[in-house]
């Protein structure tokens, strides 16, 4: 259901290159068509929190008329008092969320054969039912999220030791939730990036997630120019399940979902398409200016 894979950081950029964008926050306006080397001075940075999500996080917002290189991540990292990462880890995989990674044919293979008939004795049942078949395979894929967690937190652990970071692009996959499982169930916390565009479109047309993008943006200052003894605190009502309209989220939170694709109908108004990851550290933004503007 996902894989593991590295790359190199001067790749970030190209992840975006297929996200439909909105051009009409101030100041940001369709971008040139030659990719430039982006230099610190052409970056603008802001230091912020999330209410209700642990963890001090920075912003990076890049002109996306210009191309991320070695010493200008170099420069990033160093910004927010890291050293350039020796790899970046990037999970590969559709949205199919962690409690639901058992199918069928995975449950009739011969690995799977103790932890079926596990299951069935911690249930009496033998699955003949609707109601049986359901609930085991309920058991099931809680037994094998437990067993994920557990083997991406000893990934985790490795990474924080050998400097690595993991990387989101605008679509998370089933490693990102499986991360935030095990740092919440007390294992080492690797450091982690997320790129986007700032001005995805998927963004753009949710008012809350549109006013977060602004808020981060117009808080932003050329890197060095000042320091942020006290970082913008965002809101964090699109994360919170009491004040979400969609119906799983308002249930289960993060815990759970149902859909496997960004454009599955069930997926409408969930957190995870209307803005980038929020348990990430590093954010590098890139947006769309007017030719000549500031």
């Amino acid at each position: 259901k996902f894989r593991i894979s590295a790359k190199a950081a001067s790749s970030v950029h190209e992840e975006l290159q297929s996200h439909q964008v909105e051009d009409d926050l101030p100041n940001l306006r369709p971008a040139h068509p030659a990719l430039k080397p982006a230099a610190l001075a052409d970056l603008r940075y802001t230091k912020f929190r999330i209410s209700g999500i642990p963890g001090d996080k920075h912003a990076i917002f890049v002109p996306d008329h210009l191309a991320m290189t070695v010493p200008t991540f170099r420069n990033i990292a160093s910004l927010v008092q890291k050293e350039l990462p020796s790899m970046l880890l990037c999970g590969l995989s559709s949205l199919c969320h962690p409690s639901r990674m058992t199918t069928p044919q995975l449950r009739k293979c011969q690995g799977f054969v103790n932890l079926m008939q596990d299951a069935r004795a911690s249930l009496g049942a033998q699955g003949n039912t609707t109601v049986e078949a359901q609930k085991l395979v309920e058991v099931v894929n809680r037994v094998m999220e437990k067993k994920l967690v557990s083997a991406v937190g000893s990934i985790a652990s490795a990474a924080f030791r050998m400097n690595v970071w993991t990387f989101s692009g605008p679509q998370i996959s089933n490693l990102e939730v499986l991360l935030q499982q095990s740092f919440e169930s007390g294992d080492a916390g690797v450091f982690r990036l997320v790129a986007a565009h700032a001005q995805d479109r998927a963004y753009m047309e949710h008012d809350g997630a549109r006013n977060l993008m602004r808020d981060l943006f117009e808080s932003s200052i050329t890197p060095g120019l000042a320091n942020f003894d006290q970082p913008l605190l965002l809101p964090g009502s699109l994360w919170e399940p009491s004040e979400s309209p969609h119906s799983e989220f308002a249930t289960h939170g993060f815990d759970f979902w149902s859909f496997d694709a960004l454009d599955h109908p069930s997926s409408r108004q969930h957190p995870v398409t209307l803005w980038p990851w929020p348990h990430g550290d590093l954010f590098l933004l890139y947006y769309r200016e007017e030719s000549g503007s500031p």
